[in-house]
């Protein structure tokens, strides 16, 4: 069991760097520990989220545009676009919707 969390530890920090294909080897070997561990939580080991990403995926989950995001954050509305894509890579999902399912499932707008 520590093994496995060591594992998962090392591959978050590479990961926090890493490509987006490397995002979606990443889920899925999450999914593949959780299934042998079902204890433990996706959320725990799941690939890090900096503030700035989860302050977007909570605007996002209200259904403010990207527009409505900025303004309230105070950043160009560019730079909400470019969090979005890193959001849609971390969690391996083409759009809104599917990033908010995501995000709920994991947790991670609590």
């Amino acid at each position: 069991m520590n093994a496995i969390l060591s594992f998962a530890r090392t591959v978050r920090a590479i990961s926090s760097r890493a490509f987006s294909w490397w995002g979606i080897f990443l889920k899925s070997l999450f999914e593949v520990v959780e299934e042998l561990h079902p204890n433990l939580s996706a959320a725990r080991i799941s690939v890090s989220f900096p503030s700035s990403l989860i302050e977007v995926l909570r605007l996002l989950a209200l259904g403010l545009s990207n527009h409505e995001i900025a303004q309230a954050l105070v950043i160009a509305e560019s730079t909400v676009k470019m969090h979005l894509k890193h959001l849609y890579g971390k969690l391996s999902v083409h759009n809104r919707v599917q990033a908010i399912t995501h995000a709920q499932a994991r947790q991670l707008l609590q």
